[in-house]
């Protein structure tokens, strides 16, 4: 995984990250079934919020990928509970082993916290809705 993550970041810090941030909250919110012109406005708004670029000056380059590979993450884990199981779970093993290999445990903690409360509401609902199997 670190050579794939070598080809994803073969620009310049700054920019690769940038660029894995927008691709990554577009790929999250098209799984979301979200307009493809406004995945592209929201990716825009992830990509250059201000604290992207704090981060990135102030030195955590390791903190700005892991939250570059956070959000299709999630978005994997969102993709495998609504539509399919199977893709939606190869997606995020390995989003989840590009986030790993990024190096930085406090954001991979972060998205497995948001993880955990997203399959815990799902598990709810189902029972719920009575589709427990």
């Amino acid at each position: 995984m670190k050579s794939v993550d070598t080809i994803l970041r073969q620009f310049r810090m700054p920019v690769s990250v940038l660029f894995l941030s927008l691709l990554g909250f577009y790929i999250l919110l098209m799984m979301f079934r979200v307009n493809p012109w406004l995945a592209v406005a929201g990716s825009l708004a992830y990509g250059f919020s201000s604290f992207t670029f704090q981060i990135l000056a102030a030195g955590h380059n390791t903190q700005a990928i892991a939250l570059a590979y956070m959000a299709p993450t999630i978005g994997g884990i969102y993709y495998a509970y609504r539509y399919d199981a199977i893709k939606g779970a190869l997606f995020t093993a390995f989003m989840l082993s590009l986030e790993i290999t990024a190096n930085h445990p406090q954001i991979t903690y972060y998205a497995m916290i948001c993880l955990l409360i997203f399959v815990i509401t799902e598990f709810v609902y189902s029972i719920k809705e009575k589709d427990f199997p």
